[in-house]
């Protein structure tokens, strides 16, 4: 069965397979089922004959979910977006306010909806120099002509989720007066009922944004005692999260707890960017200004695919064992550790998105992940979670409403959050709770 499981990556789109249950018309069922995930899901029509999921393997039935594109959750991307198509956007809304010099016309609806964001429009610049994931070429007809508002919005709400998912700075948005809005657009347009469609999703994005919203606790600055939550890395890293405190099985003493990518910089069998002894640092290099916290204690070696993985992990010995604290940010002290299970609700402390709450959708899972510089890695008994991270929050410990540790978080996608189960973890490393 493993070789015909193993067959689902010749498949174009295909990220990895796991065992959950079917979701069948939206609703998750009890029947459970081979997941494969895929970057996209695509109706039948537009799929060529190779690229057909199995509606069967070895009798177990399947069930395709799009999962998006898995990337290694280290670094808070900064720079691959367009800044000159990230300007057509916010010119766009400067327009909205009667604030440029082109003066499209039909845009008195559009203007009601630019007042809902007219106070967050430094705070939506920010935002979109930072975005890489939002398709912004197609708005610039809509500068320079008279885009109907509905085609306008159905392309804005296509985009609406990443923008929530990322928006942590975001938190004050006044949704109500989106609402309003929205209604007004519904106005004279029954054809199309846009408007309806948009506030049936609106309370799920609220939802998001409360589960991704900054947190309150400041995790991206120097602090000590340091508790794991906050942003670490390798001195010539990016930034991670400081995952948790653990204690050698050898001599008992206290080590920090992340990822092999956040303490030893991605280090790959027969080429290790990263050596013992190795300074790291907290708050991570991103971060600004930071002091060295520990010294690299081990790590285990990433393989390149067509190799496989289990664990992204590694450990740090702070220089001071008063200057880390094992009380993880907004959660508390570890309890234990437990086997993750489909359904199972979780929780994550992490550098990027703070505390945050998700359901396992998967378990026994294999998926293909992207580390940067063309590198794809594959991972063996992966546990597969509903988004619950952005970028740096790698390292953070997952953990169930009893505080027991399921497993360590270290990639993810805008639709799914991956992690490395936890008892390989501890066993790799020679480490407890």
């Amino acid at each position: 069965m493993q070789d015909k499981r193993e067959r689902l990556f010749a498949i174009p789109g295909v990220v990895g397979y796991g065992y959950g249950k079917k979701i069948t018309k939206g609703l998750l069922t009890d029947e459970e089922a081979l997941i494969v995930f895929v970057e996209k899901k695509l109706p039948p029509e537009e799929l060529k004959d190779e690229e057909f999921i199995p509606y069967a393997i070895n009798d177990a039935p399947t069930d395709v979910i799009e999962i998006g594109k898995v990337i290694a959750h280290n670094q808070p991307e900064m720079s691959a977006v367009n800044l000159k198509e990230c300007e057509v956007l916010y010119r766009l809304l400067l327009e909205c306010l009667g604030k440029g010099s082109a003066k499209p016309e039909k845009l008195t609806s559009l203007q009601e909806f630019a007042k809902a964001v007219k106070d967050d429009l430094d705070k939506l610049l920010m935002l979109i120099r930072v975005c890489s994931k939002i398709n912004l070429a197609q708005y610039k007809n809509a500068v320079k002509s008279t885009t109907p508002i509905q085609d306008l919005l159905g392309s804005l709400s296509q985009d609406l989720y990443r923008i929530v998912l990322l928006t942590t700075i975001l938190s004050d948005i006044n949704f109500q007066a989106y609402k309003n809005t929205l209604k007004y657009f519904g106005i004279g347009s029954p054809e199309i009922n846009l408007a309806n469609k948009m506030l049936e999703k609106m309370d799920f994005w609220q939802k998001l944004l409360r589960l991704f919203k900054k947190s309150k606790v400041d995790r991206t600055s120097l602090v000590r005692p340091a508790p794991p939550g906050v942003s670490i890395s390798h001195y010539q890293g990016s930034a991670g999260t400081f995952g948790a405190v653990v204690y050698d099985k050898k001599d008992k003493s206290p080590l920090i707890l992340s990822n092999n990518h956040v303490l030893a910089n991605t280090s790959l069998v027969g080429k290790e960017q990263a050596k013992e002894n190795d300074p790291i640092v907290q708050p991570g290099n991103f971060d600004g200004k930071n002091e060295i916290i520990a010294k690299l204690a081990r790590f285990i070696p990433l393989n390149l695919y067509p190799g496989s993985n289990v664990v992204d992990c590694a450990v740090a010995k702070p220089l001071n064992n008063k200057a880390i604290t094992p009380e993880i940010l907004e959660i508390g002290q570890v309890k234990g550790i437990t086997d993750p299970y489909i359904g199972q609700k979780i929780k994550k402390s992490g550098r990027t998105t703070g505390l945050t709450v998700g359901k396992i959708r998967a378990v026994e899972a294999t998926i293909k992940v992207q580390y940067g510089e063309g590198m794809t890695l594959k991972f063996d008994r992966q546990i597969v979670a509903t988004a619950m991270s952005a970028p740096g929050d790698s390292g953070s410990l997952v953990l169930d409403e009893n505080n027991k540790a399921v497993g360590l978080l270290f990639a993810g996608s805008d639709l799914s959050t991956i992690i490395n189960p936890i008892e390989p973890v501890l066993d790799s490393l020679g480490v407890r709770f």
